[in-house]
């Protein structure tokens, strides 16, 4: 009999308390280093480390988003992990050797099974890699990702891009990147979304244009939290790991 999930506060998604939201949020580094540890990881230290370092990849808010490059991705790369090399080698070297543990860490089979695709596909291709994500900048930019459809689109057309990365996987990957403006639609997420607003929606689905809706949420939520608190602390990432943490 699978383990019924409870919340700490069960109706976080519905709720307007910056409190509430606040203490979920904070509750974040301690689950991210116990939780879904890293199968690499010697302890709970090593997943804390990389969730810390994968959090200094933010692109950050760019008023005509003509900032948003693959130069500034690999430099912040290099700078958050000491990956040194050409662009190629530094962008495939982030996904093969640290995002994937960052994300598909938790389960063997997921890790052995995803990471061993997009090795086949760039390992001797890298330009073909980094050529996406030059592609992947130049749609963000252009639709400036204004409305949950513009990340809806970019979410999936990067996911048909990267071999071995799930659409959940690239969410997480995009919300690195684009902080202030996309969160991670995972299964964690979309089951609270569901106990909250009354829906049914699965990764699973054929149909997964409700990723649409979900983007929409975190960024309007994040922004009613920020009216409320008179602050720009609030991006669609950190509701997105709020909600995580509020898993018991």
């Amino acid at each position: 009999m699978a383990k019924k999930i409870t919340y700490f506060y069960p109706n976080l998604i519905n709720s307007i308390n910056v409190s509430e939201w606040t203490e979920a949020y904070n509750n974040y580094d301690a689950k991210a280093s116990v939780n879904n540890s890293a199968i690499t990881a010697t302890d709970s230290n090593e997943r804390f480390n990389r969730d810390k370092k994968m959090s200094q990849l933010n692109l950050g808010m760019s008023p005509d988003l003509s900032a948003w490059s693959v130069k500034e991705f690999t430099d912040k790369i290099r700078q958050a992990f000491g990956i040194n090399g050409n662009d190629e080698d530094v962008i495939y070297t982030f996904m093969a050797d640290e995002f994937f543990i960052w994300k598909y860490g938790f389960s063997k089979l997921i890790y052995n099974s995803n990471r061993p695709r997009f090795v086949n596909k760039f390992n001797n291709n890298r330009s073909e890699l980094v050529k996406d994500f030059h592609e992947v900048f130049s749609m963000a930019e252009k639709s400036g990702l204004k409305t949950g459809e513009d990340k809806y689109f970019l979410i999936n057309i990067t996911a048909s891009k990267l071999c071995g990365v799930s659409l959940s996987g690239v969410s997480a990957l995009l919300s690195l990147i684009f902080s202030d403006y996309i969160g991670t639609c995972d299964s964690v997420f979309i089951q609270q979304y569901n106990f909250n607003k009354g829906t049914n929606y699965k990764l699973t689905d054929s149909d997964k244009s409700f990723i649409a809706e979900i983007e929409d949420y975190m960024a309007n939520q994040a922004a009613m939290l920020n009216k409320l608190s008179n602050t720009e602390f609030w991006t669609p990432r950190k509701i997105d790991k709020a909600v995580w943490a509020n898993r018991r």
